[in-house]
């Protein structure tokens, strides 16, 4: 059984910056697969690229979330035909609808490299099983571009934004499900699916193996893809087997392809020894401290304020969109863990990205023009538990040293960065943008760089220091809250360890944890307690307006306290609320926070944590 190859982003990391790549050193897969000597190659570019963009685009679009039979009710986007029960043969009738002519490749291509964007991956099929291309393996359904008005006028999207993602630089991929909605051979067919009921034709796993992987290497040949993400691997019709199969198909075809891990079975936000491919895919979320060494992975995340992939109407009549700084800190967090950010839009029925998704794709690009050294061809920062003031990334040099890229959320209020637990000697230290050098000195256990007044609240700059040798793999925080005088336990945003997207964000009183856009996300603190005992949770947040009402909860062992959220005018303008009263054991103790009702696009900001004796 192939298994997911343990060389990637962070073995990469050792490579000197204009260097070779390094012979693979995974172990031999089993002999049904010839062994892969490719893995370097091919992982090269991605490695280095950082940042892409995703795009969620058919027939979906066209209802753009408004359901076909209560238009009140606009919850659905690019999983439409399964969430709104809709006949087979009624959204069979979008596709003789889709015409698209706003649609501009170039256009389209701009943006992506406008935003910084160094690869583009387009959804060619979807979970409807419908080709977004003329396919000839799909024309045997009448299931394809060429069906529609669009087809029908010799246009084909998918070429025409390959060559202008060729012009600009742009690494040009695609998006295949597994999963199909529509096909009368797959296997766990929706009762919903009429067109195939009605067929005759039974579902049958060996069909449409080889009906997928005709379809696969159909987009192989026509478009040679520089990377194939499948989705939709998680139904009990496909196996470890069938994906081995296909790995096997697309590695003969083309061995330079890489190949995302939902290709195989299992958890695809973790390692699992029944994935396949090249690297791990977690979905809307950020893990807490990456995958370590040897393990490639990209999060892909919605630009969409509620978390959709494809377009959806009061989505896109509210102008919901995450905000640049959002966006950013999603850059600079999976940067500094090692990861790519997949970072998704979904395009109109007509063809457009919607136009105010732009300015905070562009003013991103913008700050990438300046700084984008310290993430394109970055590693792994050398935190593995992230400092409040931001994060970092490093380089290894061709003299043997590194070079450490600290991103500062803000310019510290004593106007020094101190990289701390950084042993290496600091050879030079200076300012990214512009160039100006900087003091920088050993002290204290850490490096210390004293930067100039003018940076004096400015935002998102980075600065650059070299230091000599190579840094350990993981630099150590002391995040362990301790309780003061008085008994209190101050338990600080940065002492928490955090999963499924949420961030450290802010410095001194202004730190907070914030991004928690998805319910999924969760906070976990972990700290001792002297002795049994009582303390009332005082919790400190900021929240929209949106967000009012929404429900948090805190739990320590098989005790809850909720906490109903209300509105203070912003997520960084924060409030103290009661929780409740906790009782716990002495010894090690910890509280995890997480999202029960989310009104918005987030419950809330959290600032510290106390937890006042009762005495």
């Amino acid at each position: 059984m192939t298994t997911l190859h343990h060389i990637s982003i962070a073995a990469l990391a050792l490579m000197p910056l204009l260097g070779t790549a390094p012979p693979c050193n995974a172990a031999p897969p089993p002999g049904d697969i010839a062994p892969d000597t490719t893995f370097p190659e091919r992982m090269r570019w991605f490695a280095d690229a950082k940042s892409g963009m995703f795009i969620h685009w058919g027939l979906y679009s066209i209802p753009a979330g408004v359901h076909w039979n209560n238009p009140a009710d606009k919850g659905h986007a690019e999983w439409y035909v399964e969430t709104t029960k809709m006949p087979m043969s009624e959204y069979e009738k979008f596709a003789d609808q889709f015409n698209p002519l706003k649609f501009d490749a170039e256009k389209w291509a701009q943006i992506a490299q406008d935003a910084g964007m160094k690869y583009l991956c387009i959804t060619s099929m979807h979970h409807d099983g419908f080709a977004m291309f003329p396919s000839k393996v799909s024309d045997r359904d009448n299931w394809s571009l060429s069906r529609t008005p669009f087809g029908k006028a010799g246009r084909d999207p998918l070429m025409e934004l390959k060559k202008a993602c060729e012009k600009r630089g742009i690494k040009f991929c695609l998006y295949h499900t597994i999963m199909d909605w529509h096909s009368p051979l797959y296997g766990a067919r929706r009762p919903t699916n009429d067109v195939a009921n009605n067929s005759g034709i039974q579902p049958d796993t060996n069909k449409f193996q080889e009906y997928l992987e005709a379809s696969v290497l159909e987009e192989i040949e026509r478009y040679h893809p520089a990377m194939l993400w499948f989705d939709g691997n998680w139904e009990g019709c496909w196996t470890l087997e069938n994906g081995k199969h296909l790995e096997a198909a697309i590695r003969k075809a083309d061995p330079l392809v890489i190949i995302n891990n939902r290709v195989g079975k299992g958890n695809h936000a973790k390692l699992d020894k029944n994935m396949l491919g090249d690297y791990l895919t977690p979905e809307q979320q950020i893990p807490a401290q990456g995958f370590g060494k040897g393990v490639a992975f990209e999060a892909c995340m919605t630009m969409s304020g509620h978390n959709y992939w494809g377009i959806n109407k009061a989505d896109f009549d509210a102008k919901s969109v995450k905000s640049q700084q959002t966006l950013m800190n999603f850059l600079f967090d999976l940067s500094a863990k090692g990861g790519n950010m997949l970072l998704n839009v979904g395009p109109t029925a007509e063809g457009e990205i919607p136009d105010f998704c732009v300015p905070n794709l562009k003013g991103m690009g913008d700050w990438l023009k300046v700084n984008g050294q310290a993430i394109y061809g970055s590693r792994a920062g050398i935190y593995s538990r992230q400092p409040a003031w931001g994060r970092t990334t490093t380089k290894r040099l061709q003299n043997g040293n590194t070079r450490v890229y600290a991103i500062l959320f803000e310019a510290p209020k004593d106007g020094v960065l101190n990289l701390e637990g950084l042993t290496n000697t600091p050879v030079k230290a200076t300012l990214l943008d512009g160039g100006a050098p900087l003091a920088a000195q050993s002290k204290d256990g850490g490096v210390l760089v004293t930067l100039p007044a003018t940076l004096a609240g400015k935002k998102n700059f980075v600065v650059a220091v070299d230091v000599a040798g190579e840094v350990a793999a993981e630099v150590a925080l002391d995040l362990t809250p301790k309780a003061d005088k008085d008994g209190v336990f101050a338990l600080r945003p940065r002492h928490a360890a955090t999963e499924n997207g949420m961030a450290l964000q802010g410095e001194g009183d202004a730190e907070n944890l914030g991004f928690w856009t998805s319910k999924a996300g969760t906070a976990t603190w972990t700290f001792t307690t002297p002795a049994a005992r009582s303390y009332k949770l005082e919790v400190a947040c900021g929240a929209e307006n949106a967000s009012d009402g929404s429900v948090i909860e805190f739990v320590s062992g098989n005790q809850v306290l909720p906490l109903t959220i209300k509105a203070t005018g912003g997520w960084e303008k924060m409030t103290t609320l009661q929780a409740g009263t906790l009782k716990l054991p002495a010894g090690e103790n910890k509280i995890v926070a997480r999202a029960k009702t989310v009104n918005g696009i987030a419950p809330c900001n959290l600032g510290t944590l106390r937890l006042v004796p009762v005495k």
